[in-house]
């Protein structure tokens, strides 16, 4: 009788173990690192100071606010600069990729704590996504 109960015990703790979710015993998790630095000029890798995928760059021409912390995809779409200026929120960056400078990024980098401040400026290499003029973003 108790050989029973105890198997009953372990059936209760095994449903309550699945009903919980899915356990993986085979690798432990790790927390997402984040986007990996890159070496400059590899292509198609993340740009070490700017630290946004060469492909989630706006088009020439156009903006992106783009929202530190969040992952690309979840990110706006590119739009019109004049539009997208006025919507920045605090914290945010204004990406941009002017007609004039086709190898530049232009990125201005929102007041966490004063809406509508711009705290920073930068430009950066559209190539390789080294700084080229200002501060660095982390800075």
């Amino acid at each position: 009788m108790k050989v029973v109960a105890k198997l009953w015990s372990c059936l209760l703790v095994l449903s309550v173990l699945a009903a919980c979710g899915e356990i993986d015993l085979r690798r432990p998790r790790t927390p997402d690192p984040g986007p990996p630095e890159q070496v400059s000029g590899s292509p198609g890798r993340v740009a070490p100071n700017l630290r946004i995928p060469p492909g989630q760059l706006p088009p020439l021409g156009q903006c992106r606010i783009w929202k530190p912390g969040v992952p690309a995809g979840q990110q706006a779409k590119s739009a019109n600069c004049d539009l997208l200026a006025a919507r920045v929120p605090p914290g945010a960056w204004l990406i941009a990729r002017p007609q004039a400078q086709p190898g530049r990024v232009l990125v201005e980098v929102y007041d966490a704590a004063r809406d509508g401040v711009v705290s920073r400026r930068a430009a950066f290499d559209a190539a390789s996504g080294e700084l080229i003029e200002g501060t660095g973003l982390d800075e």
